[in-house]
């Protein structure tokens, strides 16, 4: 069967995996109805475990130009009746009626309105976003090292990212992965190969790195090889796509939401205002889900 779904439930979607802190966020679930034995299709389900119960949340999104009924309530409350959810959500673009709340609150469904346009003034989001274009910066590494070996150095070329590499404190390991990655994080890293990009269109670049004396590797007999250079060839896509985007609340969750304005392009993503300093979200594009992380150039990477 496929996914009937729509841009608002996949923004809803985002948004409950950036909230879920446990468990699993799946989209156009298929629950079981314990009466007919039929499949009922439920546009997102929150699953997770407590003391080796399975919990399902399930959420039904709605995206009409009014407000959700009271009629809308009682098919979903109805349609669940039979089904394993064991907490149930209602999303509506547009609020809901009031006789809709006071029966959502009557059978015990948590009924949520995004609201749009709160909070216009959020700084974070107008940086970041006030060209209109929603910036997505890719980094493709391949590295390579030299080790001291007899008779010869030797070259691995290139070198498998999850090696074990081991520093000059005896305690203290880590793997080819987290060292570049702890480089491309370091103080204004990011931001040097950000501007390179824009001003000169260079995408490519190699870092060289000597590592501190006492740092090596294990080759296949278990012998140590000291490292003398590590080598990371760099391949930086980064690409800037159009987009719309509005501002509010999620719940009580202050949260930016948006899509690609191209009709042809598939990229939904949801950012949500943690507290005054972090920012966490997720994109859905071609590749899947993305988690997005800020940096202080006011891009995502």
């Amino acid at each position: 069967m496929p996914k009937r779904s729509n841009d608002f439930q996949k923004l809803v979607l985002l948004i409950n995996a950036c909230l879920q802190k446990s468990g699993q966020v799946n989209e156009s679930v298929l629950l079981i109805d314990n009466t007919t034995g039929e499949k009922r299709e439920v546009d997102i389900v929150l699953s997770s475990s407590i003391a080796d119960y399975a919990v399902n949340i399930s959420v039904e999104v709605i995206d009409r130009k009014r407000k959700a009924d009271v009629q809308w309530v009682e098919q979903m409350y109805a349609k669940h009746c039979t089904l394993s959810t064991n907490k149930l959500v209602l999303v509506s673009r547009h609020g809901f009626y009031e006789p809709a709340l006071k029966k959502a609150a009557f059978y015990g469904i948590e009924a949520i309105t995004f609201d749009e346009a709160l909070e216009t003034d959020w700084d974070l989001a107008i940086r970041m976003l006030s060209n209109g274009f929603f910036e997505i910066t890719t980094f493709h590494y391949i590295c390579s090292v030299e080790c001291a070996a007899l008779p010869i150095n030797k070259a691995f070329n290139p070198i498998a990212l999850n090696t074990t590499i081991f520093l000059p404190d005896q305690d203290n390991q880590t793997n080819f992965e987290n060292m570049i990655q702890s480089f491309l994080n370091g103080p204004f890293v990011k931001e040097f190969l950000y501007l390179q990009v824009n001003k000169t269109n260079e995408h490519n670049f190699v870092l060289v790195y000597t590592p501190p004396i006492g740092t090596y590797i294990l080759d296949e007999n278990q012998v140590q090889m000291p490292i003398l250079e590590l080598s990371v060839k760099l391949e930086i896509d980064h690409k800037k796509t159009p987009i719309t985007y509005s501002i509010g609340r999620y719940g009580e969750k202050k949260i930016l939401l948006g899509s690609s304005s191209m009709s042809k392009k598939c990229l939904y993503f949801v950012l949500i205002k943690k507290d005054e300093t972090n920012v966490e979200g997720l994109l859905y594009d071609e590749n899947g889900i993305r988690q997005l992380k800020l940096s202080r150039a006011s891009s995502i990477a």
